[in-house]
C-alpha cells in the first residue's frame, strides 16, 4: 500500500496556471456507497473533536458533496486514524478495504497546541486522500518537473530520495486519472516552487479544500446536503 505524506505546511504561490488539474483516481473511487464512517484509535476527546469539526464544519469536505464523513465506534467503519508522531498519511480511497480493521487507514500526526494551518491542512488533505484525491503534482495532465533539482530541494529538507519519487515524481497513468481542468489551488497540492517546474507553471495550494476542490467532489460524488448549499468556499489558501 502506498502512504500518501505531506510534506510540509503550504506555501501560497503565484496565481495558478491553467494547464493545472485538480484528479480523482478512478480505480480508488467509492461507488458503491454515500458516506464514509470514520473511527479514532487512538487520541484524546479533544483532538477528535477538533477533528470532527473540521470535517463536519463549513468549510470540510462534507460540506463539498454528497459522500459524507460519519464519524463512528463500528470496528469495521471505513476510516480508522491513528494520531502517531512523524508525518500524516493516508490510504487513497478504496484502498482502505484492504486495510485489517484493527489498523489505521490514515494517521494525523497533529496536536491541539499546533497552530492554523499546521493543524488544519493535514486533516483536509487526508481526507482527500479517503475520498480517491490524489496528490495534484501527480496529475499526468500537468507538465514535467525538473527532477535532479526536485530531488535536491526535497534532499535539502530531510526527504530521501525514495520519498520524492514516490510523493512527487511519480505520475499516475492517463487511463486511471479523472481530471478537472482550469485555474485550481487546492487542498491536495504541495508547495513546490515555480522555478522546479520546466514550464514553470505551479499548483498552488490551499490550507483548505477549494471552491475547486469542491467542485470535483460534488461532480464525482453529487450535491452536498442541503444545510451546505450557501456555503462559499476559498479560490485560494488561508493561513
Amino acid at each position: 500500500m502506498t502512504a500518501f505524506v505531506c510534506a510540509e505546511p503550504p506555501e501560497v504561490g503565484p496565481k495558478f496556471m491553467a494547464a493545472s488539474r485538480l484528479a480523482l483516481q478512478v480505480s480508488r473511487q467509492w461507488t458503491d456507497r454515500e458516506q464514509l464512517r470514520v473511527r479514532f484509535l487512538s487520541g484524546t476527546p479533544e483532538l477528535h473533536h477538533y477533528v470532527a469539526l473540521a470535517v463536519d464544519g463549513p468549510h470540510g469536505w462534507n460540506a463539498c458533496s454528497a459522500m459524507q464523513f460519519v464519524f463512528s465506534d463500528e470496528k469495521d467503519s471505513e476510516i480508522r486514524i491513528s494520531f502517531d508522531s512523524g508525518s500524516s498519511w493516508s490510504q487513497v480511497g478504496t484502498d482502505a478495504l484492504w486495510v485489517p480493521v484493527k489498523q489505521a487507514t490514515m494517521n494525523l500526526a497533529i496536536r491541539l497546541e499546533d497552530a492554523g494551518a499546521h493543524i488544519d491542512r493535514p486533516i483536509h488533505h487526508e481526507f482527500g486522500h479517503a475520498l480517491g484525491f490524489i496528490h495534484g503534482h501527480q496529475n499526468p495532465y500537468l507538465g514535467p518537473l525538473d527532477e535532479p533539482a526536485v530531488y535536491a530541494w526535497y534532499r535539502s529538507r530531510g526527504y530521501p530520495e525514495w520519498w520524492t519519487k514516490a510523493n512527487v515524481l511519480e505520475r499516475l497513468p492517463l487511463d486511471d486519472v479523472s481530471a478537472i481542468g482550469g485555474a485550481i489551488p487546492s487542498v491536495m497540492n504541495y508547495h513546490i516552487p515555480r522555478d522546479l517546474w520546466l514550464d514553470g507553471k505551479a499548483p498552488e495550494p490551499s490550507d483548505y479544500p477549494t471552491y475547486w476542490d469542491a467542485y470535483a467532489a460534488e461532480t464525482w460524488y453529487g450535491a452536498p446536503p442541503e444545510r451546505y448549499t450557501s456555503i462559499l468556499f476559498p479560490i485560494a489558501g488561508r493561513g
